[in-house]
């Protein structure tokens, strides 16, 4: 082991090197040497001496350090200044299914699958902004079953840095029914935890409630006579989530 260290060592001191500029996710960015740079980790040394390792994953670019003189004043300026990340689309497939339930009496289960489309890594933030449609139904245990199709806007983020982490995120629009009731205006939540599986997918996995307004059908008694009326319930549902992010 000794041995092993003592090569690395040397390998770093021998080596030649460039001065180089390192931009990462989280907006920062770090100027020195660059001592190994290779498709899984980058090692620099800044002025003072120190010595920072990276993750290929966490570095958005490596560039040239331009020399202190040939910097123009405006952008020496600038030089300091946090560099811009770029955005990228994502495509997210998310499956739920569990426990449904219609005020206090009325109980059962849903299943739903939805897509979504978003903004992934703003500003240096792996924050992801985007809207979602899908297909949601709710099976009750009087045969009662009812069918939305919700469009919303979604946003989420994970809690830290890591490459793995937990995430949290909020959802709200409006839910169409495709059951002869009226639907209505519908929001959720979601806490998972994120597993990068590439630079580029992930598989998250935790749970997620929803609550939903509707005006549905109510069947009661009153002197031994059976009535039905459409009232304003609120749907609640939760339950496993499962997401699958390209």
């Amino acid at each position: 082991m000794r041995i092993r260290l003592l090569i690395i060592f040397l390998l770093l001191t021998l080596l030649p090197t460039e001065a180089g500029v390192v931009v990462l996710r989280n907006g920062k960015t770090v100027e020195g040497e660059i001592l190994l740079h290779n498709e899984e980790v980058i090692i620099l040394r800044d002025r003072s001496g120190a010595r920072y390792q990276y993750p290929a994953e966490e570095v958005v670019s490596v560039g040239e350090s331009p020399a202190a003189d040939s910097i123009p004043a405006t952008a020496a300026a600038t030089k300091n200044q946090p560099a811009a990340t770029t955005s990228r689309v994502v495509l997210r497939l998310n499956l739920s299914g569990g426990f449904a339930a219609v005020g206090n009496n009325l109980y059962g289960g849903h299943i739903g699958g939805e897509l979504a489309l978003g903004s992934r890594t703003i500003k240096g933030k792996r924050m992801m902004i985007g809207g979602s449609i899908g297909v949601i139904a709710d099976l009750y245990g009087d045969n009662t079953s009812y069918i939305y199709i919700p469009l919303q806007a979604a946003i989420s983020c994970p809690l830290t840095p890591n490459r793995h982490a937990p995430e949290v995120g909020l959802e709200m629009g409006y839910a169409f029914s495709a059951s002869h009731t009226k639907g209505g205006v519908t929001a959720g939540a979601h806490v998972a935890w994120r597993y990068q599986i590439s630079q580029r997918s992930a598989l998250l996995l935790g749970l997620k409630f929803r609550v939903r307004q509707d005006r549905l059908p109510l069947n009661f008694n009153l002197d031994d006579l059976n009535y039905t009326a459409r009232l304003e319930r609120c749907v609640t549902e939760t339950g496993l989530n499962l997401v699958l992010e390209f």
